[in-house]
């Protein structure tokens, strides 16, 4: 009994890696577009944003320059302070679904593409 459970977790796993791997925007597009990924696609967007504000502060830090305009200058869009990852959804979907040629890009370059058409930094 315990095998079949190791088993089962292991090939759930490796489904979810899997799927975890948007390679285009277009990926990224079809997938999340599905309600039935939603939660899953949250949870990406949420892996997405914290871990590009991570690095873009791990190189200020690192030259003891840290600011949040300098981050975001780096990251080449402008966050509102008051932003949910439903609006973060709904901007990178909108931006792929009406621009073909992100369907194109690399999934992380596709959003980063949409935030700095809605959120460029002035």
């Amino acid at each position: 009994m315990k095998h079949i459970i190791t088993a089962i977790f292991i090939i759930g796993s490796t489904l979810v890696q899997a799927k975890a791997d948007f390679s285009s925007g277009e990926d990224l597009y079809n997938t999340c577009s599905q309600k039935d990924y939603e939660s899953f696609c949250l949870g990406y967007f949420t892996g997405f944003n914290s871990g590009t504000w991570s690095g873009a502060i791990t190189v200020y830090v690192q030259n003891n320059e840290y600011n949040d305009e300098k981050i975001s200058k780096i990251l080449n869009y402008c966050l509102p302070v008051e932003f949910s990852i439903y609006q973060f959804k709904d901007i990178v979907l909108e931006y792929i679904g009406r621009n073909q040629a992100s369907k194109r890009e690399q999934a992380s370059y596709a959003i980063t593409l949409a935030l700095s058409d809605a959120y460029p930094c002035n």
